[in-house]
């Protein structure tokens, strides 16, 4: 590289940029089919090693002159608030290592939205309308990808047997839904740089071929919410590229994307002529959901129940009329909307903080796009539109690794944008001297390389864990009894191994039970109730074989701890009161019954309560 090259785009940006897009891109594309949890362990690693990276370059290569533009000062205002009510959250928490991991399948911790911050961070520093072609060129392989993938799953020539009960279009994501609201966004992305001139003719033809597969492999997802995103970018990227044409054509398409899309979202609440399109049951699911985060925020309301702890209260907080609509047993570890999510898990000032990060980038983007050059606003119009898509999914779905990355990604990438439209950023200063020597920034390498190192030592605990859970199963098989030392032996491993998730260390246990290790299962299981007492499933499996061991005095406080964290199971009500006739305190069984009668008063419990608890 030449002087002059390295005085006009100092080498570090560069390297940030490619940091940012192959990182993103794994994190994405990843998957791991030799883990318990193949999709998202692998990518929480590699996004923690992506920011640890990137927090060297954060710390020492950029220059001060780069922080102090407004826009970037009110960024770094908004998202060091949120990282350190986030802190506040998890140490307030009831279950440390939850919260600051997250629950088996979801790691949505403090780690997971620090990493995010950081990645959003770097991306505000560096993307600029220079660098359009390579946010576009990261749009097209993750695109490309991922729509060939999908097609291929669809055809039932998937690489890896997953054992999946979804629709088969789970792509890399695990879930179709998922998979539908990522690729939603890209598609965004990608169909709008077929509407940009200031690409060649190449990119905007193949830009189109990958916007086409990634719609068809969104109506294999067979979900709706993929499809709607779809129509919520492409309509703002049209609206604005039709503007740009000519102004009357512009307010008209804007005009009939605004009155159908109140069509459509009424239709989702089976309301109007759209209802039997676009109805789906889970919609009346997610209300559920949505009650239940706003009941644990109301009484939690200043740090919330914990990160990703949403799981653990949900059966306390929900509505009486959900277990008897979809059963006792069914339950949900996430609210399925972001911000609701946070005001649940996190409290009022992450909360708030949060929807102001949504606030600020919503204004600055539309001044962005007021403010823009003719030949870049149809980009920053496309990278909003993006954000408005997964916007649009984060409050009707849970914030999943793929989507949250490509989504906060996006975030940073529209500061970046307004700041270069408005212009008041100092140009970065270089790394070259007045006496022509190279200064090296040391400390960026060190410091990355170190934080590197960190994440990886912990990040391998964690699939090493994943690891031996997953290879758990072969030791398993009821009845084959010579397998229970080898189960016994390998099970120490994963007890014994640092970072260790309680949820997996009860999984295990149950399996020991199962196998006639029926001590060394129990012991387990009351060690993880003595560090989380929030977990049912262990208190049930414990009651139940403490019953079946004859132990029916623990059996009964078993039981009756549950009633404290599962206030509306009418099947646990009814198994207490047969405990309580069985042990002869025929007071607390009636009072049993008569609660199950007043609650359930039509549930199969209720009828069984009224023949077999009685004196």
């Amino acid at each position: 590289m030449s002087l002059k090259k390295i005085l006009d785009k100092p080498p570090y940006e560069v390297a940030v940029l490619k940091i940012l897009y192959l990182g993103s891109a794994v994190i994405i594309l990843s998957i791991t089919p030799n883990l318990r949890d193949p999709i998202n362990a692998i990518k929480f690693v590699t996004l923690l090693i992506t920011a640890a990276w990137l927090i060297g370059y954060l710390l020492f290569s950029f220059p001060k002159s780069n922080y102090s533009a407004k826009p970037i000062k009110v960024w770094l205002c908004l998202m060091s608030f949120f990282v350190i009510f986030l802190s506040l959250s998890t140490v307030m928490s009831d279950n440390l290592h939850t919260s600051i991991i997250g629950v088996p399948g979801r790691l949505n911790g403090f780690l997971q939205y620090s990493s995010l911050v950081v990645i959003s961070t770097a991306a505000a520093l560096v993307v600029n309308f220079g660098t359009a072609s390579k946010f576009l060129n990261f749009a097209l392989t993750i695109g490309s990808i991922l729509s060939i993938y999908g097609v291929m799953q669809s055809l039932g020539k998937d690489f890896i047997q997953w054992n999946n009960p979804y629709n088969s279009v789970i792509t890399t994501a695990g879930n179709p839904n998922f998979s539908a609201a990522i690729m939603a966004i890209v598609a965004t992305i990608t169909y709008g740089s077929c509407l940009n001139h200031q690409f060649n003719k190449f990119v905007r033809i193949f830009g189109s071929v990958v916007t086409l597969l990634l719609v068809y492999t969104i109506y294999l997802t067979d979900a709706r919410q993929g499809l709607l995103s779809i129509f919520i970018g492409f309509g703002f990227t049209t609206a604005v590229y039709l503007y740009s044409v000519r102004a009357f054509i512009g307010r008209l398409f804007t005009l009939f994307i605004g009155a159908a899309g109140t069509l459509a979202v009424l239709g989702i609440l089976q309301i109007g002529p759209m209802s039997s399109l676009l109805y789906k049951s889970s919609v009346t699911v997610r209300g559920y959901y949505f009650k239940a985060g706003l009941e644990m925020f109301q009484s939690n309301p200043w740090f919330g129940v914990g990160l990703d702890r949403y799981g653990s209260y949900f059966r306390e907080y929900r509505d009486l009329e959900y277990p008897l609509k979809y059963g006792f047993a069914i339950t949900s570890n996430n609210a399925h909307n972001v911000p609701i999510q946070f005001f649940a898990t996190a409290g009022i000032f992450v909360g708030v903080i949060y929807l102001a990060i949504i606030v600020y980038i919503f204004i600055i983007s539309i001044l962005a796009i007021k403010k823009s050059k003719a030949s870049n606003r149809i980009f920053i119009s496309t990278l909003f539109a993006a954000w408005l898509v997964y916007q649009a999914q984060s409050y009707v779905s849970i914030d999943s690794p793929g989507a949250s990355v490509l989504g906060w990604l996006l975030s940073g990438a529209l500061v970046g944008l307004y700041l270069k439209t408005k212009g008041n950023i100092v140009e970065p200063g270089n790394r070259i001297q007045i006496d022509n020597k190279l200064s090296i920034p040391i400390k960026q390498p060190l410091f990355s390389s170190l934080f590197v190192m960190v994440v990886i030592v912990f990040g391998a605990f964690i699939l090493r864990g994943e690891s031996l859970v997953y290879q758990a199963r072969a030791f398993y098989n009821p009845d084959n009894k010579q397998l229970a030392p080898l189960l016994k032996e390998h099970s120490n491993k994963i007890f014994s191994l640092p970072l260790m998730n309680d949820e997996y260390k009860r999984e295990i246990a149950m399996l020991l039970i199962e196998m006639g290790l029926i001590q060394d299962g129990m012991f387990e299981l009351e060690e993880i109730i003595a560090k989380d007492p929030r977990n049912e499933i262990a208190q049930e499996y414990l009651a139940t074989n403490y019953y079946l061991n004859g132990d029916i005095k623990r059996a009964i406080q078993r039981r009756d701890q549950i009633t404290n964290i599962n206030p509306w199971d009418a099947r646990n009500y009814l198994i207490l009161g047969q405990l309580y006739r069985v042990n002869g305190d025929l007071d607390n069984m009636l009072r049993v019954k008569s609660h199950i009668i007043k609650y359930f008063p039509n549930s199969e419990q209720a009828v069984e309560a009224k023949i077999d608890l009685v004196s």
